[in-house]
């Protein structure tokens, strides 16, 4: 499942698509606020993009697909990958960003130090 960046639709892939489509069966998301749409001026928040990720691949009926994203797509991935784990196989960080939101970022810390005291 491909994600675009911000500003671009899914058919930023068309090209790149190609490339994939013999071994793999490829669906492409444009997330809410991308042109041609509204944006609010609070923009949207990673946990409302991620479940719209979650959403797609629900309706979609995908099992456990790989999400790949460019740039801005960085926050559905972080956020799909740390809410939604059983949802999906990997994420693929193209270029992207991990996160600015300082929710996910409490959550991530919370989860390394869960981890690093269990292996200690």
């Amino acid at each position: 499942m491909l994600l675009a960046g911000g500003g671009n639709t899914g058919h930023v892939f068309d090209d790149f698509a190609l490339k994939l489509r013999e071994h793999y069966r490829l669906y492409a998301m444009t997330r809410r606020g991308s042109p041609p749409s509204s944006i609010p001026e609070d923009s949207y928040s990673a946990d409302s993009l991620g479940d719209d990720v979650v959403a797609v691949i629900k309706a979609l009926k995908l099992t456990k697909p790989i999400l790949m994203g460019h740039s801005y797509a960085g926050f559905e991935l972080s956020n799909v990958a740390s809410r939604y784990p059983e949802q999906i196989a990997a994420v693929i960080y193209l270029d992207a960003f991990h996160s600015l939101d300082p929710d996910y970022e409490s959550r991530r810390d919370l989860q390394n130090r869960r981890m690093e005291t269990a292996t200690a």
